[in-house]
């Protein structure tokens, strides 16, 4: 399995499954393996970094990035 899959796993359970995710001590792991691929970077990689910065990945995904500013849509006032 792909690093980056296994990342992924903790990640969604760390939003979706929230319990299981703190019992397992997810956050802790997850801190553990980021460490360690970034040592695998230094030795494998001559120390060239395998993640791009969160700019670049926003960038990538500009619809979740967006921010709703109003729920007025297009003129028409909406009373809620």
């Amino acid at each position: 399995m792909a690093r980056g899959a296994e990342m992924y796993d903790l990640l969604m359970a760390m939003r979706f499954d929230r319990e299981a995710a703190r019992d397992a001590g997810a956050w802790s792991f997850l801190c553990r393996m980021a460490s360690e691929f970034k040592r695998l970077d230094q030795r494998d990689r001559e120390g060239r970094r395998s993640w791009d910065p969160p700019a670049t990945v926003k960038a990538r995904h500009p619809r979740l990035a967006a921010t709703v500013v109003g729920l007025n849509v297009a003129g028409g006032r909406r009373d809620v």
